[in-house]
């Protein structure tokens, strides 16, 4: 068993937060207005807002706790909650392949758009604290990054329809960089490579479920 603690909310307060999102008659309309309205009535799409997403970390930092990750992985009752940085630089998006030396399986050989993982008691005892240290610490140990760059906040995920996705809720930001040094620390574990935004739409079917969203929702609406 791993006796690795992160950092899980239940199921249902996540679910009173994020049950007005975006419905999918008024996704379009939204889009070509610049703003992406709530539904009317709760209707779960898989990416929320970032009006969404903050209100999410609010709930969030009043009912989570840490558990084992093993118990967690077979709990769909807790959902273990992932800070997923989209890397840009430019048009570009830093576009990796999970490689079979990754401890989650389920996604060796997938093409991904976001630096994820977990948050630890290691990273903080305040909430948002953790959350920001927790996802700091994750882009260090997978990439080679400058010292500077702006991130911020876009959306969040909640994809039931895979085993990964139904134990697991995204909060979705992007980090801005101002040139492409931007490098894979952990090669054995993935590539990667910038791309521009434009060419995602071809190589999408490669791509694991949340990239997929990231790209339907949020960055094909910047080319």
């Amino acid at each position: 068993m791993s006796s690795e603690q992160i950092l899980v909310v239940p199921r249902e307060v996540l679910g009173q937060t994020i049950g007005h999102v975006w419905s999918p008659a008024s996704t379009r309309a939204g889009l070509e207005q610049g703003v992406l309205p709530r539904s009317s009535r709760p209707i779960l799409e898989p990416f929320g807002n970032t009006d969404v997403a903050w209100e999410a970390l609010k709930t969030m930092s009043g009912s989570y706790r840490f558990v084992e990750r093993d118990d967690a992985e077979n709990d769909p009752s807790l959902k273990q909650i992932i800070p997923y940085v989209i890397i840009r630089y430019g048009t570009c998006v830093l576009l990796m392949r999970r490689l079979h030396k990754q401890s989650e399986s389920r996604l060796w050989d997938k093409l991904s758009l976001g630096i994820g993982g977990h948050v630890n008691p290691e990273d903080g005892t305040d909430f948002f604290d953790a959350f920001l240290s927790g996802m700091e610490r994750e882009l260090h140990e997978e990439l080679y990054i400058p010292k500077e760059y702006a991130c911020r906040l876009v959306g969040c995920i909640n994809d039931d329809t895979t085993d990964v996705g139904k134990v697991h809720f995204g909060i979705v930001f992007q980090a801005l960089f101002a040139n492409d040094s931007v490098r894979i620390r952990e090669t054995s574990k993935m590539t990667g490579e910038f791309i521009e935004i434009k060419e995602l739409a071809s190589i999408r079917p490669q791509m694991e479920s949340w990239s997929q969203i990231v790209f339907d929702h949020f960055l094909s609406r910047l080319v």
